[in-house]
């Protein structure tokens, strides 16, 4: 997948093609909630990185929603250079993960 070919928002993310090793970069600003959907391995994280050739990645929760981020029961996520800002209660959420 390219820059050019990107998914046009979190809803539409394939995590069935998101296999352990790969990263995913979120670009521009988003204000919609990023819920994780695949996981990586101990050698091999699954990476979300903000960042792409200088287009910052953000995820604005708007003061209106609750969360920005959500991993639920899963493991090796890595998070780089993305920001999560305005989140009502917490812009990362993660639950049932162990730290690994």
């Amino acid at each position: 997948m390219s820059y050019e070919t990107a998914w046009n928002g979190f809803d539409e993310i394939d995590w069935g093609i998101i296999k352990p090793g790969d990263t995913l970069y979120v670009c521009g600003t988003h204000t919609e909630l990023l819920t994780v959907g695949a996981e990586g391995t101990s050698a091999y994280p699954i990476t979300i990185r903000g960042d792409h050739d200088g287009d910052l990645g953000i995820i604005d929760g708007e003061d209106t929603r609750n969360i920005c981020l959500y991993i639920n029961n899963l493991n090796y996520i890595t998070l780089s250079s993305i920001s999560l800002i305005d989140a009502v209660v917490s812009c990362l959420h993660v639950d049932g993960t162990s730290s690994g």
